[in-house]
């Protein structure tokens, strides 16, 4: 399941692999704010059952609350992971992803009315250049965790929700342009907002998602 989904226009080059050390399931990401890293340290608790300062909910997940008053934007370097029995509960917050990118090759997708406007200039192979994540662990701001165990079926520890909260994966990189390369996000890279896989039991509800590439 992908809530916020960035369209595939098709690639010839892969992005490069993920390099972060990971401390619990989440990566430890160098340069984030202390809110972000106490954030990705109560999903980390959640993920091991310890159980944090905002209790379990009704449904034996353990909350784990993003906004707090004076709290600033969440700018995300890497991808955030949620572990089982666990409920991000994000209401007021904003999510903002600011990934490390490298170029890749495109194939644009002539064939459905989803393709970029205004239109991306091409090569004579319908291919052009453009950003993609690089050094993250998904092209997404949010994921479920899975272990390496679970990657079949729908195995992955489940019952999880996510709560409320603003996500922008694209804004970061276009506030200084204008005309048309800001109208394509050209300085963006494609990618989803949250990401469910080989989970089941998921929750979301009153998430606001916006501009995604694609």
């Amino acid at each position: 399941m992908v809530i916020g989904a960035a369209t595939a226009l098709g690639s010839a080059s892969a992005a490069s692999p993920a390099s972060a050390v990971t401390t619990g399931v989440n990566p430890s990401v160098t340069g984030e704010a202390a809110h972000v890293v106490s954030l990705r340290k109560a999903l980390d608790d959640a993920a091991a059952g310890i159980v944090g300062p905002h209790g379990v909910d009704s449904k034996g997940r353990i909350i784990v609350k993003a906004w707090y008053e004076g709290v600033p934007t969440y700018t995300l370097l890497n991808t955030l992971v949620i572990g089982g029995n666990t409920i991000l509960d994000a209401t007021g917050a904003r999510f903002v992803a600011k990934f490390p990118t490298t170029s890749r090759v495109y194939t644009l997708d002539q064939t459905n009315p989803h393709s970029p406007t205004p239109a991306y200039e091409t090569n004579t192979q319908g291919q052009f250049t453009a950003p993609a994540v690089s050094g993250a662990k998904a092209a997404t701001m949010l994921i479920n965790h899975v272990p390496s165990s679970a990657t079949t079926g729908y195995s992955a520890p489940g019952n999880i929700a996510v709560k409320g909260g603003e996500w922008d994966p694209v804004s970061a990189w276009f506030w200084q342009d204008s005309g048309d390369v800001r109208a394509r996000a050209d300085k963006a890279p494609p990618m989803n907002v949250l990401t469910f896989t080989h989970t089941q039991d998921v929750e979301v509800e009153g998430v606001t998602v916006w501009n995604v590439k694609w």
